[in-house]
């Protein structure tokens, strides 16, 4: 299986960088073009099925798309980005002042830290990775794409490779951002990593 793994379109709060989990934002204008592109490039790919995180962002994201290689969108809660809990539209200084021993550990071991009242990474790693698992049955030898989240896709990615989550932090995944796994045997394979040449 091809697993195509698109991060949503811009935000507002992606560009006053505040942490944005579960919030239901739309796309900023600049996000909508974004989408557009990634359906222009996408277009005339071999694409069996199309899914899609719930949330507003990256539903707006997958539509282009979807009309653009005739598939409907599927939603699924496995791709949601994960739950900030009382760190939710936080700027990294304000983080800093209501949680800073959170922000110390999670600026040291990301992956051994959860988000006050909410999720850890390997909490997202966990959903995602048997979402990846569920796909590679139904879909064998087809290519799929899932539009998703930041934290979502660099935790696949982590244990697509078999690095630690802790790595998740130097692997880079921009809005509008295109990034491949192949599941062919044993070893998945990273095919392409925050492919933004299209935008």
């Amino acid at each position: 299986m091809r697993f195509i793994l698109v991060r949503h379109g811009e935000t507002v709060w992606n560009q006053e960088h505040r942490l944005l989990g579960r919030t239901d934002q739309p796309l900023s204008p600049e996000g909508v073009r974004q989408a557009r592109r990634v359906a222009a490039t996408l277009r005339g790919l071999p694409i069996a099925a199309l899914y899609s995180s719930p949330l507003r962002r990256a539903l707006e994201t997958a539509r282009p798309l979807a009309e653009a290689v005739g598939l409907p969108v599927r939603t699924d809660e496995a791709l949601l980005e994960v739950d900030h809990g009382s760190a939710e539209g936080l700027t990294r200084e304000e983080l800093r002042a209501r949680h800073p021993e959170f922000l110390t550990a999670w600026e040291v071991e990301p992956h051994a830290v959860r988000f006050p009242e909410g999720e850890s990474a390997g909490d997202v790693q966990a959903r995602a990775w048997g979402f990846a698992q569920a796909l590679r049955q139904a879909h064998a030898r087809e290519s799929v794409v899932a539009v998703t989240h930041n934290l979502v896709i660099k935790a696949l990615v982590c244990r697509a490779i078999g690095l630690d989550l802790g790595a998740m932090r130097r692997l880079g995944q921009d809005p509008g951002g295109v990034t491949i796994l192949e599941f062919d045997g044993a070893e998945p394979q990273l095919v392409v990593l925050n492919s933004t040449a299209h935008l």
